[in-house]
């Protein structure tokens, strides 16, 4: 019954949403990434990264907490502004099985220093900037390879595929006439938000419910059950299991729709007739894909995630070879912004093997 009533709340949220924006102008679209006092730095490469590639859609930082006044300034000389933000959804929590691990991941530490969890999940914010039309939402581990304006044009909450599951392979990265695999899954890394508040309070709505199971589960085990199936990645497993159980649409499906990757977004259809849209491999291409993929598909990626281990700023020898074109092009624009913040007073992190190995000097 709470599942149909919720259900039936989203409709009702995606009519309003759809009379209230029909009139929104379309420039309304900003490209938005979240950061907190120690992953600022990722984030003004990103931005860097942006205005490189010349971007025309305003550039929003979603920051944690109270932002340092050099920091506020670093973005602002960067081009972009920084709206400042608090938890957006209560974590569910507060049951004597809670996982003390993750729990504690969850905690603001001496400092203001935002732990690991923490801004991950602060992206579910997003929906509830409804300043903006679109909000494509990135993780601040990518690299922009080209200029991405056209995701303004994708329809609002688009998704991208999972860039983790089932390891390298060529078949990923095939286009649908030589037997390419569906690209299954779904990652929060990259995203087009349509900011709606009817839908953020639904959101609210299913993370007391998932709170309420939590306190609810007999034993260890149970809890454990409810606690993977809609937390283990907090923001992505919760949107997983919010888009299916409550607006009736997998963006996980494994529709034929989904094959190869020489298209933008497909539209997939749920069990109530209601739509989730899905961008192309392009928007969410893996690192390891410059060793098995074609120049077809490698001249026309948009988007490389460095999710799955490994990190565009680690040691060279922690990377992939054929990808250092992709790595070179994030820290060109991480020591650009990097200046930018210094004269203005901050520092970006960065230890002197690190500058050693990758400027040699």
């Amino acid at each position: 019954a709470a599942a149909a009533a919720a259900a039936a709340a989203a409709a009702a949220a995606f009519a309003l949403e759809a009379a209230a924006t029909a009139t929104m102008p379309k420039e309304r679209v900003a490209i938005g990434m979240v950061a907190d006092a120690v992953t600022w730095w990722h984030a003004a490469t990103l931005v860097q990264q942006l205005k490189n590639l010349k971007t025309k859609l305003q550039i929003v930082v979603f920051y944690l907490g109270t932002i340092d006044g050099p920091v506020a300034t670093t973005f602002s000389a960067l081009g972009a502004r920084v709206k400042e933000i608090s938890m957006p959804v209560p974590f569910p929590e507060s049951s004597k099985f809670w996982n003390n691990k993750r729990d504690n991941l969850l905690r603001i530490a001496e400092g203001d220093v935002v732990a690991r969890w923490y801004a991950p999940y602060a992206k579910l914010a997003a929906w509830n900037q409804t300043e903006w039309h679109k909000v494509v939402l990135l993780d601040t581990d990518v690299v922009i390879a080209q200029n991405i304006d056209e995701m303004a044009q994708f329809p609002k909450d688009t998704f991208s595929p999972e860039a983790c599951a089932g390891g390298p392979a060529r078949k990923h990265c095939q286009d649908a006439e030589v037997g390419a695999s569906i690209n299954r899954g779904f990652n929060a890394g990259v995203m087009v938000v349509g900011p709606n508040a009817e839908r953020f309070s639904a959101m609210l709505r299913y993370a007391d419910g998932i709170a309420a199971q939590l306190r609810a589960a007999p034993d260890a085990k149970a809890h454990h059950d409810i606690e993977n199936n809609h937390l283990a990645y907090p923001e992505q497993s919760f949107l997983k299991r919010f888009w299916f159980e409550v607006e009736g649409v997998s963006p996980e499906s494994g529709h034929m729709a989904r094959r190869g990757w020489n298209w933008e977004t497909v539209e997939l259809h749920g069990y109530n007739g209601r739509a989730v849209n899905v961008m192309s491999r392009l928007y969410n291409a893996r690192p390891y894909d410059c060793e098995f993929c074609d120049a077809a598909y490698l001249e026309r990626v948009k988007i490389v995630h460095f999710t799955c281990g490994y990190k565009p700023w680690m040691k060279k020898n922690d990377q992939f070879p054929c990808s250092a074109n992709w790595t070179v092009l994030w820290h060109n624009s991480y020591y650009a912004a990097c200046e930018v913040a210094r004269q203005h007073g901050a520092e970006c992190g960065e230890t002197k093997e690190h500058r050693r190995e990758w400027r040699g000097r």
